[in-house]
């Protein structure tokens, strides 16, 4: 199983959460589907703790890649002698622009390995990728900032989040979007029982006794729908120590 520990010291406030107006709250506004043991072969690790996920996605990056490249050698082949002089310069530049992007997007997988969503429900810290050689950004995630776009012709939901150069965004996922954002902040609010799902089975009863040590304080994060303890017997303890 994948170790991780982040460092507080290293987090940063990228910007002000509601600055723009497509950010989001932290607030678990549906209940997330159940995070399974086989929900993806991309998560390293899930548990009480943290959960680690690998966004180096190898396979797609060559196939967007080469197709990139290929595209280019065939326009080149195909085309590049039929032109005239001025033509043949705008068309190689814009070739050459395809090809170098897309032999980098080859190349990206391999030589920026790090490329993992961890979010420490234990410190409450989140951690994204950063843009390309940027280091990753590291946050506390109350001041974590989500915000959906809708992109594309079908103007698809996309949940992203912005690096630390405030131009480009990361993409967490472009599709159950509040699914997701609902299932991050259940997961890193600590004071709640962990989100559904078998995966969690195994660390649920470590978790409560936690929460129970602790005296069951309220919970970090507004939600639009009950969250409630594994049992009966666990709810009603819940209400009686904690009061909610």
């Amino acid at each position: 199983m994948e170790t991780i520990k982040l460092n507080i010291k290293e987090a940063v406030v990228v910007r002000k959460r509601g600055k723009a107006k497509y950010d989001v709250a932290l607030e678990i506004v549906k209940k997330p589907k159940d995070r399974n043991v086989t929900i993806t072969n991309k998560l390293e690790r899930i548990d009480d703790v943290c959960f680690i996920e690998d966004y180096n996605d190898k396979k797609n990056g060559l196939l967007f890649g080469g197709g990139a490249v290929l595209f280019s050698l065939v326009i080149f082949f195909t085309v590049g002698n039929t032109l005239e002089n001025g033509q043949f310069t705008i068309v190689m530049i814009m070739l050459s622009l395809i090809m170098i992007h897309g032999i980098m997007t080859i190349f990206r997988g391999y030589l920026f390995k790090n490329k993992k969503v961890i979010m420490d429900r234990e410190q409450g810290l989140c951690s994204y990728p950063g843009f390309w050689v940027e280091k990753r950004v590291v946050t506390r995630f109350d001041d974590m900032v989500f915000f959906i776009v809708n992109v594309g012709k079908m103007a698809a939901p996309v949940l992203k989040a912005p690096h630390k150069n405030k131009i480009t965004n990361f993409i967490f996922v472009a599709i159950d979007t509040l699914d997701f954002l609902s299932f991050y902040v259940w997961y890193m609010d600590k004071n709640r029982p962990l989100p559904p799902g078998d995966a969690f089975d195994p660390y649920r009863q470590r978790d409560y006794e936690r929460r129970k040590g602790a005296g069951f304080p309220k919970p970090l994060y507004p939600s639009e729908i009950s969250t409630p303890e594994a049992t009966p017997e666990q709810q009603a303890e819940r209400e009686h120590i904690g009061g909610w």
